[in-house]
């Protein structure tokens, strides 16, 4: 940044908080940076009526939530989770589900004894080809395979830049993974 910022280039930091709420001002920001306010004003405006729509959705769904476990990856036998404070739990949270790992805050590995506590009913992965885990790779880990996720065989695999962007296309990204959360009752 430093460089970028001796080079004379006009440069825009602009916040991206991982929460839904903040999608309209990144794009209004990033509108502002490039000339098209106007432009971006209106597909902010679409997106807060996408989420209000999603919103009303979800509130509608059966009780009890289901509880999602997202995990990054697998290192040395134990699961890299997404808690609180992050892109992958506010999409969680916008699909109606309940973060499993919750008591955490960021990105953090989990103990065997915390995966089982956290009770995921489904784990949730991005498919990238960088970071590709299989179900048979996150199941075969004892704390997950004696989950009720593992149980059931239950595991999502969606685009990582698609489900985790917290931009325009969150609203989409969400109620596809409803979708999937609760296959009976949304449809995307």
């Amino acid at each position: 940044m430093a460089i970028l910022k001796a080079s004379g280039i006009p440069i825009v930091s602009i916040p991206t908080p991982p929460e839904a709420g903040a999608i309209a001002g990144k794009i209004r920001a990033v509108g502002a940076a490039v000339g098209k306010a106007d432009a971006a004003d209106r597909l902010a405006s679409e997106v807060d009526a996408a989420l209000k729509t999603l919103e009303s959705r979800v509130s509608a769904l059966p009780v009890p939530k289901k509880r999602v476990l997202f995990a990054l990856s697998l290192a040395n036998g134990r699961v890299m989770a997404a808690g609180t404070d992050t892109s992958a739990d506010a999409i969680i949270r916008l699909a109606g589900g309940i973060n499993a790992a919750d008591g955490i805050a960021g990105y953090k590995p989990l103990s065997d004894e915390a995966v089982i506590a956290a009770a995921p009913e489904v784990v949730l992965v991005m498919d990238n080809p960088a970071m590709h885990l299989t179900a048979e790779q996150a199941f075969a880990l004892p704390a997950l395979q004696s989950s009720p996720a593992g149980k059931a065989q239950a595991f999502i695999a969606m685009d990582g830049l698609y489900l985790l962007g917290l931009g325009p296309r969150t609203p989409q990204a969400a109620l596809d993974l409803a979708a999937k959360l609760y296959p009976d009752d949304v449809k995307p």
